[in-house]
């Protein structure tokens, strides 16, 4: 009897490492994407502040669903239909509240944030702004993910020095992201910004080629 109660002992801590390492594995394959998300956030929102800083031209665009091919697209949109709560945790992605979006809605979206980019890289460079010290930095919130999708919230700190000013300047920007992973990669699927330009733009007005040409015609009228 007492060697059975020894055998039937055995099995249950077995039982109970085993169960303690699936749960662990878990715990650390969810830790192990998030920072994946993370690095491809950072990467994605510095690549971003470059091109309008310092009018890199470098490809943001490769970061977002717009590099995808539409039926990984058409994917997408069915994975958001089937995790509607995340969506609407998703906070302000600019999609449109308790509607699941198509594969035109994400590309509009990101596409009027690459619009941003060019227009404020277009004023920026226009005007010759060049800087003595640029830094910048990621400070996360709360990463939701279900199945291949991630609802992201972070606040990107920037850091500069004009050329000609005495003292540094600072701005923050929080952004609101969902993303799609596809294959390997984390994409950005759709983008919200408290940025200047989300301010004071439309996404269902804004034109790009307009903008510039509107702001080199009052550049040359004032110079």
């Amino acid at each position: 009897m007492k060697r059975l109660v020894l055998i039937l002992t055995g099995i249950l801590l077995v039982l109970s490492l085993f169960a303690y390492a699936r749960t662990a594995s878990k715990e650390g394959s969810t830790m192990d994407e998030n920072s994946v998300i993370r690095e491809t956030v950072v990467e994605f929102l510095s690549k971003s502040a470059k091109a309008v800083y310092f009018y890199d031209k470098q490809e943001v665009a490769q970061f977002t669903i717009l590099a995808l091919p539409q039926s990984d697209k058409n994917a997408v949109c069915e994975s958001v239909a089937a995790n509607e709560t995340l969506l609407l945790n998703a906070v302000n992605t600019g999609l449109e509240d308790g509607k699941t979006p198509d594969a035109y809605a994400l590309e509009r979206n990101v596409q009027f944030y690459l619009d941003g980019l060019a227009y404020m890289s277009h004023v920026y460079e226009t005007q010759n702004i060049t800087y003595s010290r640029f830094t910048e930095d990621c400070d996360f919130g709360e990463i939701r993910t279900a199945s291949d999708l991630a609802s992201v919230s972070v606040t990107q700190s920037l850091e500069y020095q004009y050329s000609h000013a005495d003292s540094p300047t600072s701005e923050t920007i929080e952004y609101h992201m969902l993303l799609a992973k596809r294959g390997n990669n984390w994409y950005v699927a759709a983008i919200d910004a408290d940025s200047d330009f989300y301010l004071g733009n439309s996404i269902d007005s804004f034109d790009l080629e307009q903008a510039i040409f509107g702001y080199d015609l009052a550049r040359s009228n004032t110079g």
